[in-house]
């Protein structure tokens, strides 16, 4: 005699991550990502454009990322203490209108100073969507999927949530470039804001925001800060410097090289095609054998990174 079949448990469809986020969180979390991605290429693709320096873009770029490197780890433990949704609420407002700003000051008779103090604003306000998305994530990981599932759920998140922030990086260049060379080079700036507003409010607002929030239930005992200043952290830090410089050169590089023939405002365009390999490699990653150990992927694609930065010096002989 057959036995009836049991009626699966109804929290069985929620065993996935995608079933205990919400299948909204992920194009919300990806497309919340492209303001930050368009604020580097935007305000150099602006700056250059209305004030005719290359070397006042570069350096307004670069402290936008200044910006970013400053107060986004502050942005984090604040999150840390009072919850992820009222820091990217607060700090998605400051951006929008600091994008906004930007697009009027750098056509504006203010000095240089006032646009670099701008670019500063756009940085250390740049909502880090990238970073509190995963925070949340693990936290639902770690939380609410059985404990078989959790290991092989983490790495295959960490890899979407690299392979999501390439292809943020790929396409906000590229969008900076059609709307700059369709529109006008303050368009970037406009629609990052419009971006901001809409989606990193629809993040701050989705119901994972109160996944990541300080319990006190168990108070969490943190490191000292003295801890930063570690030979393990400092090298980290040189290293994602090095990364830093390297796209930086390269975009500034690009800029002024397409400004040279006329063509200043697609840079983003050429920029993003760049993206494309990053975005391809990101998504590779998890194909690696374990034989190719860490150290020698550094070495072997830095390498790579190397010889490229060469040919794209003498390209333009």
């Amino acid at each position: 005699m057959s036995t009836p079949q049991t009626a699966p448990a109804p929290q069985q469809a929620q065993t996935t991550l995608r079933g205990v986020a919400g299948t909204a969180y992920f194009p919300i979390a990806f497309i919340a990502r492209f303001p930050f991605a368009m604020m580097v290429v935007g305000t150099l693709t602006l700056v250059v454009s209305a004030r005719e320096s290359i070397a006042l873009g570069g350096i307004n770029s670069a402290v936008v990322g200044l910006g970013s490197a400053l107060i986004g780890p502050l942005l984090g433990a604040a999150a840390d203490r009072i919850g992820q949704r009222p820091v990217i609420l607060v700090s998605g407002i400051v951006n929008s209108l600091a994008l906004l700003a930007m697009a009027v000051v750098a056509f504006s008779s203010l000095p240089n100073a006032a646009v670099l103090a701008v670019g500063f604003v756009i940085g250390a306000s740049s909502p880090q969507i990238g970073p509190f998305s995963r925070s949340r994530l693990v936290q639902l990981i770690l939380t609410r999927l059985p404990v078989g599932r959790r290991a092989r759920s983490l790495n295959s998140t960490m890899g979407y949530e690299s392979a999501a922030d390439e292809t943020a990086f790929v396409f906000g260049p590229v969008v900076v470039g059609l709307l700059a060379t369709t529109l006008s080079p303050a368009a970037p700036m406009i629609g990052a804001a419009v971006l901001t507003l809409l989606f990193v409010t629809a993040f701050a607002l989705h119901p994972t925001a109160k996944v990541a929030a300080p319990t006190t239930e168990e108070p969490v005992a943190q490191a000292p800060a003295r801890e930063l200043r570690s030979l393990g952290v400092l090298v980290v830090v040189a290293g994602a410097l090095g990364v830093g410089l390297f796209f930086g050169t390269v975009l500034t590089s690009l800029t002024a090289l397409l400004s040279d023939t006329g063509n200043g405002d697609s840079a983003g365009l050429v920029y993003g095609v760049m993206g494309i390999g990053s975005t391809i490699l990101a998504l590779s990653v998890a194909m690696f054998p374990e034989r190719f150990r860490l150290h020698a992927r550094w070495l072997s694609f830095s390498a790579l990174m190397l010889a490229a930065m060469i040919g794209f010096g003498l390209a333009g002989a």
